[in-house]
């Protein structure tokens, strides 16, 4: 029986690994008695997936995983139990019966609050490049690939800029590298950031 949890993180949760977060839900749902799968063999792990996992020091709204269970459980019953046994750095939203393949994501709206925000022309002087290249780390290794084609969308509100980039297991970029290339590209230095994902789309 597969769930799918909605949840936030904030606060000290934004520093923590996914390979450690993991480990928090999973222990988690022991303390809060859900009958967590586990996989058959040698070394068996829980039946958690995560769409599209935060970079750490990114905090969140609208994050998913899916959770596989051995026996039916109650909606709310799971969310009440799983919330009494996480700290409330992490706290869950909704949990509803379905796949994170009904749920498809392939990109993340994303809020950055910036000590130096730029202004509107800066960023129609970045976006007007042809390319963005950049550093960018990958299964096999760092390699200078072109970013542009994974920003959605970006936009500036006083001191928060906002962008929709691609997240996801096929494309995905983060939004540190997005705030390096403006000021490798237009020499405007945004400070010291907050970052923050709003909402997470199927494009």
């Amino acid at each position: 029986m597969k769930y799918v949890v909605e949840f936030e993180k904030s606060g000290i949760a934004k520093y923590i690994s996914q390979l450690d977060f993991q480990r928090t839900i999973s222990r988690a749902m022991r303390r809060a008695n859900l009958p967590l799968a586990y996989s058959h063999g040698f070394n068996p792990h829980p039946q958690l997936s995560f769409a599209a996992p935060l970079a750490v020091g990114i905090s969140s709204e609208c994050e998913l995983f899916e959770a596989e269970l051995y026996e039916e459980a109650d909606e709310n019953i799971f969310s009440e139990n799983l919330n009494n046994a996480l700290p409330d750095c992490i706290r869950i939203i909704k949990v509803k019966k379905d796949s994170l393949k009904n749920c498809p994501v392939n990109a993340g709206v994303y809020k950055v609050e910036c000590e130096n925000a730029p202004d509107a022309k800066i960023i129609d002087i970045f976006m007007s490049r042809d390319t963005i290249e950049m550093d960018k780390k990958t299964k096999g290794g760092i390699k200078q690939l072109d970013i542009k084609t994974d920003i959605f969308g970006i936009s500036v509100n006083n001191n928060t800029i906002e962008m929709t980039l691609a997240a996801g297991s096929q494309r995905n970029l983060r939004p540190f590298l997005v705030t390096d290339a403006i000021k490798k590209y237009t020499g405007h230095d945004c400070g010291y950031c907050k970052y923050h994902r709003v909402k997470l789309l199927n494009m």
